[in-house]
C-alpha cells in the first residue's frame, strides 16, 4: 500500500513539473503573438499623429505591463519549477526510502519469525529436559520408596494380619482341646510379641494354651566352652515340637505348615520332649532375616 502511494506522488510531481514547463512556453509564445499583432495594426491603419502618440504611449505602457508581468511570471515559473524539481527529487527519495523500509521491514519480520522459532525450539528442548529430569526424579523417588519399604519389611515385627489370623484359627480348630505351650527366646521382645499372637489364636481355635511370660527367664544348662565344644548358632523362625502320639504330631505339623503358608518361617522338630503326655510346644525364636508374613509372600 505505501509503495503504491509514494509512486502516485512521484507521478503527480512529474505532471506538475510538466505543466509548469508547458505554461512557461505558452507565456512566451503569447508575448510574441501580441508583439506581432501590435506591429501589424500599426502598419495596416493610417492614423493621425495624435493617434500615433496616444497609441505609442499606450503601447509603451502596455509593453511595460507585459514586461512586468512577464518578469513575475518568469520568477514564479522559476520558483515553481524549482519547487517541482525538489518535489520530484523528494518524491524519488521517499519512494526509494519506502522500498528500503519495506525490504527492511520484511527482513525484520523474517528475523522475528526465525527468533520465535528458535525460542520455541529452545523452550521445547527445555521442556523435554525438564520432563526427563522429572521422570528421573520420579523414578528415583519410586526406587527410594521401594527400598524403604523393603527395609521396613526386613525389620518389621512378625504379626498376623486380620485375615491371616482368621485363616490360622480356622485351620487349627479341628485340633481343639490340645495342650500347647507357647514360649520365646528370653530378652527378645519381638519374639515375645509374635508368640503371644500365636497363643491367642490357638485359644480362639479351642486349644488349651500356656501363654508366654516375659517375666520368666529360662536358663539352659551350660558349661564353659572347650576346644571340643560345638559352635552354637542363632535360632531363627518358629520351632514346633510335639509328643510322639499321632494326634499331637499332626497338630504340630498343622501349626508349622500353616505358619509357613502364611509367610512365617517355621519348622517341625520331631524331638520327643515329654513322652508321657500329649502336648505341643511352640517356641518363637529370633526373627529371620528378610521380610515375613504378607511381605514375604508378595516378594515371592
Amino acid at each position: 500500500m505505501q509503495h503504491s502511494y509514494f509512486d502516485l506522488r512521484f507521478w503527480i510531481s512529474l505532471a506538475a513539473l510538466g505543466t509548469i514547463i508547458a505554461t512557461g512556453i505558452w507565456a512566451q509564445e503569447g508575448k510574441a503573438i501580441k508583439m506581432r499583432s501590435d506591429n501589424e495594426s500599426a502598419v495596416s491603419n493610417s492614423p493621425t499623429e495624435s493617434d500615433i502618440d496616444r497609441l505609442t504611449r499606450e503601447s509603451n505602457w502596455r509593453r511595460k505591463s507585459v514586461d512586468s508581468w512577464d518578469t513575475w511570471n518568469i520568477r514564479v515559473l522559476f520558483i515553481a519549477g524549482l519547487a517541482a524539481v525538489f518535489l520530484v527529487i523528494t518524491a524519488i527519495g521517499v519512494s526509494r526510502s519506502n522500498r528500503a523500509l519495506i525490504a527492511v521491514t520484511d527482513e525484520l519480520g523474517r528475523a522475528k519469525d526465525r527468533k520465535l522459532q528458535s525460542d520455541l525450539s529452545l523452550k521445547d528442548v527445555a521442556i523435554a529436559q525438564a520432563q526427563d529430569e522429572a521422570s528421573l526424579a520420579n523414578k528415583a523417588t519410586e526406587e527410594l520408596r521401594a527400598k524403604n519399604l523393603e527395609l521396613q519389611n526386613k525389620v518389621a515385627w512378625r504379626t498376623f494380619e486380620p485375615d491371616q489370623r482368621k485363616e490360622f484359627v480356622g485351620k487349627l480348630s479341628p485340633f481343639h482341646g490340645h495342650l500347647a505351650d507357647c514360649s520365646f527366646l528370653a530378652g527378645d521382645m519381638e519374639a515375645f510379641s509374635f508368640s503371644a499372637e500365636i497363643a491367642a489364636a490357638l485359644r480362639s481355635a479351642g486349644w488349651e494354651v500356656m501363654p508366654p511370660n516375659p517375666n520368666i527367664l529360662e536358663f539352659k544348662e551350660t558349661y564353659p566352652p572347650t576346644i571340643d565344644s560345638p559352635i552354637e548358632k542363632i535360632d531363627f523362625g518358629v520351632a514346633v515340637a510335639a509328643t510322639p502320639d499321632s494326634d499331637s504330631t499332626s497338630a504340630a505339623h498343622a501349626i508349622a505348615t500353616e505358619l509357613n503358608r502364611l509367610g512365617f518361617n517355621a519348622v517341625y522338630d520331631p524331638t520327643t520332649q515329654n513322652p508321657h503326655g500329649r502336648q505341643v510346644w511352640v517356641e518363637v525364636q529370633h526373627r529371620p532375616l528378610g521380610p515375613q508374613g504378607k511381605a514375604k509372600l508378595g516378594k515371592e
